[in-house]
C-alpha cells in the first residue's frame, strides 16, 4: 500500500474510532470529574477562587480580537454599520425572551426554559448517551439534529454581547449566564446530541469566547460562574482533540475542529494543554492549506459555498495567530491570498455569487 494512502487510513483510524473509545473509557469521566481546585492548578495562577478569576482575566486579556479596555468607539460603529441599532436589541430580547429562528424555522418560542436536546420544529427529543452516526442521520424520523445543532452553536453569545456593549445593561450578562449554566447542566460532558462531533464542539467554543471577552468585566458574573464556564471551555478542547475528524479525504469539519482548537489554544495560553492544543492546531492548520486550496487558491471541493466556508476558516485563525506573533508561514498566506484573489474573481459586482457546487445552509 502506497505510505501516503497508509497515513490516511491510519490517521482516520486513530482520530474517529481510537481515539473517541480511549475519550469514552477515560477522558470523559476525567473530565467531568474535574475539580475546582484541580483545574486551577493547571494555571501560574493565586490558588484562591477569586484570585485565580482575577489572573486570568488579565493575562487573557490581549489574545483575542477584541476586549472591553481595548473597546474603541469604532467598534461600536462598526456594529452599527453592519447591522442597525434596533436589529442589534431586537435580537438579544428574542434571545432574553427565549425565541429563536433557524434554517426556515420561522421564529419560534422555545419555552420558559430551554430544552437544548430538542428539535423545536418537530418537537423531538435526542436522547443523553453516545448516539450513533446510524441514529442521528435516520431519515425514518421527522426530526433534524441540524436545528438542534444550531441553537447549540451558541451564536446567542455574540447577539447578546453586542447589545451589552451598546447599552451597559447588565440584563444581557445576566442572559448570558443563565444559558451558559442550563446548557451546561442539560448536556453532560460527552453525552448527547451536542457532543456527537468535534465540529459542533468547536464553533460553540469559540462563540463561548467570543461571549467571554464582551462580558469579562460585568459585574453580574461571579468568579463561581466563570470557574464553571472556564471548566466547560476545558472540557470542549479535550473532546475535540480526541474527536479530530480526519477522513479519507479531509475537509471544513477538520479544519472547523483545528480553528475550535487554535481559539481554545490560545485562550488557555497559560496552561500546557493550552499551549499543545495551538501547537497542534496550527501544524495541522498549515498542512490542511496545502490539502484542501490548490496552488491557484480554489478549495478541492470545488464548491462556491465551501469554498468561502474554508476560506473564512483559514482567515480567521491566522488573524488570530498575527495578533499573537504566530507565523502560519509563507506557503500558508500566499495560498490564502490566493483564495481571496479566487473569491475576488466570482464575485458580481453587486456582491453575489454563482452557485456552483454543494452547498449546506
Amino acid at each position: 500500500m502506497n505510505r501516503n494512502v497508509l497515513t490516511v487510513y491510519t490517521r482516520a483510524f486513530v482520530h474517529r474510532i481510537f481515539k473517541p473509545a480511549l475519550w469514552r473509557w477515560m477522558g470523559n469521566s476525567r473530565a467531568a470529574r474535574l475539580t475546582d481546585d484541580e483545574f486551577r492548578g493547571f494555571f501560574p495562577y493565586k490558588r484562591d477562587a477569586e484570585g485565580f478569576i482575577r489572573d486570568f482575566h488579565d493575562s487573557a486579556r490581549l489574545r483575542f480580537f477584541y476586549h472591553p479596555r481595548n473597546q474603541k468607539d469604532f467598534f461600536l460603529q462598526l456594529l452599527t454599520q453592519s447591522q442597525p441599532h434596533e436589529d442589534i436589541l431586537t435580537d438579544a430580547q428574542d434571545v432574553a425572551s427565549h425565541y429563536y429562528e433557524a434554517l426556515g424555522s420561522g421564529r419560534t418560542f422555545l419555552g420558559e426554559k430551554i430544552n437544548w436536546r430538542r428539535d423545536f420544529k418537530s418537537g423531538k427529543e435526542w436522547p443523553l448517551g453516545s448516539l450513533t452516526a446510524a441514529e442521528i442521520i435516520d431519515a425514518g424520523n421527522n426530526s433534524d439534529i441540524k436545528l438542534v445543532w444550531e441553537l447549540n452553536r451558541f451564536h446567542q453569545a455574540l447577539w447578546l454581547g453586542k447589545a451589552y456593549w451598546m447599552t451597559h445593561n447588565e440584563e444581557h450578562a445576566r442572559t448570558f449566564r443563565s444559558l451558559v449554566e442550563e446548557w451546561i447542566e442539560q448536556n453532560p460532558i460527552g453525552q448527547g446530541p451536542n457532543w456527537f462531533n468535534a465540529m459542533e464542539a468547536a464553533i460553540r467554543a469559540c462563540n463561548w469566547i467570543g461571549g467571554y471577552y464582551f462580558f469579562c468585566e460585568s459585574k453580574s458574573l461571579s468568579h463561581e460562574f466563570w470557574t464553571l464556564f472556564l471548566k466547560s471551555l476545558t472540557a470542549h478542547g479535550l473532546f475535540i482533540e480526541s474527536h479530530l475528524e480526519y477522513s479519507k479525504r479531509n475537509g471544513n469539519h477538520l479544519l472547523s475542529d483545528i480553528v475550535g482548537l487554535i481559539t481554545l489554544g490560545m485562550f488557555f495560553r497559560s496552561a500546557e494543554f493550552g499551549r499543545r492544543w495551538l501547537t497542534k492546531g496550527t501544524e495541522i492548520l498549515q498542512e490542511e492549506m496545502e490539502h484542501q486550496a490548490y496552488a491557484d487558491g480554489v478549495n478541492y471541493e470545488k464548491s462556491i459555498g465551501y469554498h468561502r466556508f474554508v476560506l473564512e476558516l483559514m482567515y480567521t485563525a491566522s488573524i488570530l495567530c498575527r495578533k499573537n506573533n504566530i507565523s502560519l508561514g509563507e506557503s500558508f498566506n500566499h495560498r490564502l491570498e490566493r483564495m481571496f484573489e479566487f473569491t475576488l474573481a466570482y464575485t458580481r459586482p453587486d456582491g453575489s455569487v454563482p452557485n456552483v457546487g454543494d452547498g449546506d445552509d
